[in-house]
C-alpha cells in the first residue's frame, strides 16, 4: 500500500478510521502502529468477544503517541484493518494476490475477527516450506525469480531501527540486537500499563538495570524481590534489554 502511494508511514490512522480523531488517538500514525509507539491499549482481540476495531476503541490510551516503545499486538491488528481500508481489499486478499500466489504458497490463511477482518498480528496458517520462502524473499531484498515483489528500499527501511527507544526493533521486525535479561524503566512502565499492582512494580524496581545470565536467573531474582506475584502473569510479560 505504501509502494502504491495509497498509504504513508506518517499517515494518521484517523484518515481511515474516523473514530480515531478524538484526543491523543488523533496523533497516532501508521508508523507508530508498525514500530510499537502508538500507546493504544495492547490487548489482542479475542476471537469470540470483540472485533479488532471494537477492542481498540474500548481500551484506554496508555501513553502519549510516540513517547515510548511497548510491544503491541492490538496495534498490529489495527494496522491490518487500516491497510485493508486504504487499499479497498482485506490484507489476506492482498497478500494472496501479491505475495502468496507468486511464491507458490498452498493453503495459507489468516484467522479473522468476528467481522471477518484478518488479524495483522498472527494466526497465519502456513506451511513451513512457504514460511522459508518468505525468509528467502527478505534475504534477496524482495526479489523472487527475477521479479521485484517487494521494494528493496522497503526491506532496508523496515529492518532498520525504527524508533529511539528500543534498538532491537524495526517496522514489524525484531532485529539482531544486543539482548539482555534485565528490567528497564520501559518494561516496568509496560507492567504498570498492563495492570500489575503498584506495590509489585515498586518491589521489582530494585532489580532495574541489573543484567542476568539467562531467563531463569531473572525469574529467580524476581521471585525473591516480589514474592509469589512473580509466579503469576507477571512473568509472562515480556522483559527485554
Amino acid at each position: 500500500s505504501i509502494a502504491d502511494g495509497k498509504l504513508g508511514l506518517d499517515t494518521r490512522v484517523s484518515e481511515q478510521i474516523p473514530e480515531f480523531k478524538e484526543g491523543q488517538r488523533g496523533q497516532v500514525t501508521v508508523r507508530m502502529l508498525a514500530n510499537h509507539t502508538s500507546g493504544i491499549h495492547p490487548d489482542h482481540v479475542t476471537m469470540t468477544k470483540k472485533t479488532i476495531l471494537a477492542s481498540t476503541l474500548s481500551g484506554p490510551q496508555v501513553f502519549k503517541p510516540g513517547s515510548r516503545f511497548q510491544y503491541n499486538n492490538g496495534a498490529v491488528d489495527l494496522l491490518g484493518l487500516v491497510i485493508g481500508r486504504a487499499m479497498g481489499q482485506q490484507i489476506d486478499t492482498l497478500l494472496q494476490r501479491r505475495i502468496f500466489s507468486r511464491l507458490g504458497f498452498k493453503g495459507a490463511s489468516i484467522y479473522p475477527d468476528r467481522d471477518g477482518i484478518p488479524r495483522g498480528t498472527g494466526e497465519v496458517f502456513i506451511r513451513a516450506v512457504d514460511l522459508a520462502k518468505l525468509g528467502q524473499l527478505m534475504l534477496d531484498e524482495g526479489l523472487w525469480n527475477g521479479q521485484q515483489l517487494l521494494p528493496a528500499a522497503w526491506i532496508k527501511e523496515s529492518t532498520a531501527v525504527a524508533q529511539p527507544f528500543n534498538a532491537d526493533y524495526g517496522l514489524l521486525w525484531w532485529l539482531v540486537g544486543d539482548f539482555a535479561f534485565t528490567l528497564t524503566k520501559t518494561v516496568l512502565a509496560a507492567w504498570a500499563d498492563a495492570g500489575v499492582a503498584p506495590e509489585t512494580v515498586r518491589k521489582a524496581r530494585s532489580l532495574e538495570g541489573k543484567v542476568f545470565k539467562d531467563r531463569e536467573a531473572l525469574k529467580e531474582a524476581l521471585i525473591l524481590a516480589v514474592g509469589d506475584e512473580a509466579r503469576l502473569p507477571l512473568l509472562r510479560i515480556l522483559y527485554r534489554g
